[in-house]
């Protein structure tokens, strides 16, 4: 049910009980306490003068694993969140990295995938380089995604080492995915 306009009253005029129901009961059942349900959600438009309940989801992965790969990949345990999202979505990534090579780069991105496709990209991605061998770094990135088909989508973080060979490490993994 959506929001409707609710009808002007004029003195002296009766509403009827459909009158009054449709221009107030039914418009206080999409308000924002009546969709609210939950603790801990928030509330965004999905269409015109219509709002949802979305959850921010997150996945942690604790234990380390390693890629030589310079083209991006998974790792033996995957970090992904699955999520029935909008046509928005800020999405925030990262980890512990560390490489055992003096200046050599690692990196983390998200590839997308389900009523949307994108592959994880340079251009929206974590990167450390090392100035030592074994030297560990630690931080997210942080960005919003647009122009998404809305429905069911699977994030998942893919990781990969910079060109010069060398194996790059990633412990504590993080994903975090809020639709709009």
């Amino acid at each position: 049910m959506a929001w409707t306009s609710p009808m002007t009253a004029v003195t002296g005029n009766v509403h009827t009980a459909a009158q009054f129901n449709t221009g107030w009961r039914d418009n206080m059942l999409v308000s924002e306490a009546a969709v609210a349900t939950t603790a801990g959600r928030f509330l965004v438009t999905d269409a015109a003068r219509s709002i949802i309940e979305r959850t921010p989801l997150v996945a942690f992965t604790a234990g380390g694993d390693s890629t030589n790969s310079a083209t991006y990949t998974t790792l033996a345990v995957d970090t992904s969140v699955a999520a029935n999202i909008g046509q928005y979505v800020l999405i925030s990534f990262g980890g512990q990295v560390s490489t055992d090579t003096a200046g050599l780069g690692a990196r983390i991105s998200v590839d997308i995938s389900g009523s949307t496709n994108q592959v994880a990209v340079d251009t929206n991605s974590f990167y450390a380089e090392s100035g030592n061998a074994n030297d560990a770094h630690q931080g997210t990135w942080t960005t919003i995604i647009t122009s998404l088909n809305p429905g069911l989508m699977l994030f998942s973080l893919r990781y990969r080492t910079t060109a010069g060979g060398g194996t790059s490490s990633f412990n504590r993994r993080l994903l975090t995915v809020t639709s709009f």
